[in-house]
């Protein structure tokens, strides 16, 4: 089969780095070879050479090749490409509509993910309890819930090398600092227990 992933961002690649959607973009169209589909990347023209510009530029670009199904891995292009006709997965790894609150987009963002939800064919979460913070907007969406419209595709990451432990704990912490999710308490708590160690 045919699957074209449709992503915002870079793919992961040397020399240049890669966050978010290239990153799931990549784990996706990985999973998806493995299990020997032909897959094919579109990203916008300003993460990639040859991207897409506009709704209609991607549904152009989209069509030109020619795919079996589609993954969108940011919502927000799925309404362009349900104009194609092929079986559509939306990614929701991102969680858009806690996001949008704190950037002061929500009266936008609501409706356009509603819109989003309404396009897809099946549903991609990174976890179970993503499942269940999604079923409720999906059946807003008019999407029937009865059966469930997800697939558990978790958040993937390469295996880890085997190495020896060090003794002493390294406490690593990474990625974006998001409102909703302050780490600090629990930051505060890990310090506390080392201090009692």
């Amino acid at each position: 089969m045919r699957i074209l992933v449709v992503h915002h961002g870079r793919l992961p690649a040397a020399g240049h780095p890669a966050r978010g959607g290239g990153i799931r973009a990549w784990h996706l169209g990985q999973g998806l070879q493995q299990a020997g589909h032909a897959v094919s990347f579109l990203a916008r023209d300003q993460d990639e050479p040859g991207g897409f510009a506009s709704p209609a530029d991607l549904v152009r670009k989209a069509s030109a090749r020619s795919p079996d199904a589609v993954v969108c891995v940011q919502l927000e292009d799925a309404p362009a490409l349900a104009v194609l006709e092929r079986p559509l997965a939306v990614d929701l790894y991102a969680p858009r509509l806690l996001e949008a609150p704190f950037e002061g987009a929500l009266a936008e963002v609501a409706p356009a993910v509603l819109r989003a939800l309404a396009a897809g064919d099946v549903f991609l979460v990174s976890s179970a309890r993503q499942r269940w913070a999604w079923l409720g907007v999906l059946a807003l969406a008019g999407v029937d819930v009865r059966r469930d419209p997800t697939l558990l595709v978790p958040i993937a990451s390469r295996p880890p090398l085997r190495h020896r432990w060090p003794t002493v704990p390294t406490f690593v912490a990474g990625g974006h600092a998001w409102p909703w999710a302050d780490p600090r308490d629990a930051i505060h708590r890990v310090l506390a227990h080392l201090d009692r160690r």
